[in-house]
């Protein structure tokens, strides 16, 4: 049995996502969300920032710390960003280094790559004139990364995964803002319910904590099913999201119920409840 180093499979990602960044400034379409390196799973530097585009609140600031650095005699492009999540006041650093000089393989006349004699392939250095692109682009996929909470990251990874394999598959949130040809009404879903799901009121209310756990344990002691919710932890709220398959006539039970037990909010934009911490 191989065991792989995980750095081999992190530079192995990297190496991927600057392939992507230079097609993309080659103006080629870049779809590639998810990669799989030895079994592992990681969201491509397209992925990334397609979540931000649907999250519509995680940017980086307008300013680069540019640094030109020398690593194992070889100079380097260094690119420190910040980025931001507006909605719950996150912001994170993110760099990335790129190589001034890039290992192009030897190729024989059918294009083969040449074996050095040693296990490996013969190359040589050229100058990489887009260097300083690939250190930015990876520096703000990182900045963007690290304001994304991890349970969310794992709901579009499994997402993207699922469109690779051909599922048909809803987007975990549905974007910000689009380009529509209707009118998008916010409020309450029209649908009224022919009857209502009995609530208990709790004798004693459990404080509403940050923890997902809490809000599903709060739902349970009142009766609440939870199956047909996503419940998970975003910055300094917890969101109660309806999934496909939820029961739209009842809307208006389970919402008298989250918003009088969690003090929760229903944000009509989003189709979610948000429950401060």
């Amino acid at each position: 049995m191989v065991i792989v180093p995980k750095s081999a499979v992190f530079l192995e990602m990297d190496r991927q996502d600057q392939l992507q960044i230079v097609a993309e400034a080659m103006g080629e379409v870049v779809e590639e969300l998810v990669y799989v390196v030895q079994g592992k799973k990681g969201l491509s530097y397209k992925g990334v920032n397609l979540i931000a585009f649907y999250m519509g609140d995680i940017g980086v600031e307008p300013w680069v710390d540019w640094q030109r650095i020398q690593m194992d005699n070889q100079m380097y492009w260094s690119a420190t960003v910040q980025g931001y999540n507006k909605r719950y006041n996150l912001t994170a650093l993110g760099t990335a280094e790129a190589p001034e000089q890039m290992e192009v393989y030897e190729r024989d006349e059918k294009g083969t790559k040449i074996p050095d004699g040693r296990g490996e392939f013969k190359f040589h250095l050229e100058f990489d004139r887009f260097c300083r692109r690939k250190a930015l682009s990876m520096s703000q996929r990182n900045a963007k990364r690290a304001v994304m909470p991890e349970a969310m990251i794992k709901k579009w990874l499994d997402y993207f995964w699922d469109k690779k394999q051909g599922r048909d598959v809803e987007p975990p949130f549905k974007p910000r803002s689009v380009d529509a040809e209707f009118t998008v009404k916010e409020g309450k879903p029209k649908k009224k319910p022919e009857k209502k799901t009995p609530v208990k009121a709790p004798e004693d209310p459990l404080p509403v904590d940050s923890d997902e756990e809490q809000v599903k344990d709060t739902l349970a002691a009142n009766d609440i099913p939870i199956d047909d919710l996503d419940i998970l932890k975003y910055g300094k709220v917890v969101l109660v999201i309806p999934r496909p398959e939820f029961p739209q006539e009842n809307f208006d039970a389970y919402n008298n119920a989250i918003t009088s037990l969690l003090k929760a909010r229903w944000v009509a934009k989003d189709e979610r409840w948000e429950v401060s911490c």
